[in-house]
């Protein structure tokens, strides 16, 4: 019986999550263009949190550590101004300047911080 409702409430908060990031979208680019700011910048604020998100998830543990969170912030940023003004300037090819932000992340966080463990090797006679 509770898992029914668990369901419902997850389809339901599904949707207004939907929702509400859909309006903040299209808010998003209606103040840009009541502003005269470019379109590409409210792209680069929307993927800034996700190239975050695809990175924070494979560096979690080191969150622990203070100096990692600044450099993670500082990153971010940088991020997404590279990311705007790519935008600005060429297009779709700014996923390929994200991408290329991702690859930098994860070499400078493995020469600063350790390697995540998703880029550790593993060798086949160790055990866990």
């Amino acid at each position: 019986m509770f898992a029914h409702r668990t369901r419902l409430l997850d389809a339901i908060y599904v949707v207004l999550a939907a929702v509400v990031l859909s309006s903040a979208g299209v808010g998003a680019f209606f103040i840009a263009d009541w502003l005269r700011v470019s379109p590409a910048w409210v792209c680069a604020i929307f993927s800034a949190p996700v190239a975050g998100i695809l990175a924070g998830r494979t560096v979690r543990p080191k969150f622990r550590q203070p100096r990692f969170v600044a450099f993670f912030a500082g990153w971010l940023v940088l991020e997404a101004i590279a990311t705007g003004l790519a935008w600005w300037d060429i297009g779709y090819g700014a996923v390929l300047v994200m991408v290329l932000g991702l690859v930098i992340f994860w070499e400078l966080t493995a020469r600063l911080f350790g390697p995540p463990e998703f880029m550790q090797r593993k060798h086949p006679g160790a055990s866990k």
